[in-house]
């Protein structure tokens, strides 16, 4: 009888297996009333956006100004 270092494979390691079928997930459906609540909740962060944070060129000029020179802050 021969030695060998490499283990006799098991036999229960090659019986064939029915291949198992894999449905892909559904994504859930989103009500329109869920929808319409995300939507406003975005329309209202776009306008408090707006109002709490306006474009304030003035303000801007003056920063630009106490960090750099006068010629640097002519694009206001």
């Amino acid at each position: 009888m021969t030695a060998s270092c490499f283990p006799a494979p098991l036999a229960s390691s090659f019986v064939a297996q029915a291949p198992v079928r894999v449905r892909p997930k559904r994504r859930p459906r989103v009500g329109v009333e869920r929808r319409l609540v995300g939507f406003s909740a975005l329309a209202l962060m776009l306008v408090s956006a707006l109002l709490l944070a306006p474009d304030q060129p003035e303000a801007q000029a003056e920063i630009c100004q106490r960090h750099n020179g006068a010629a640097a802050c002519r694009i206001w």
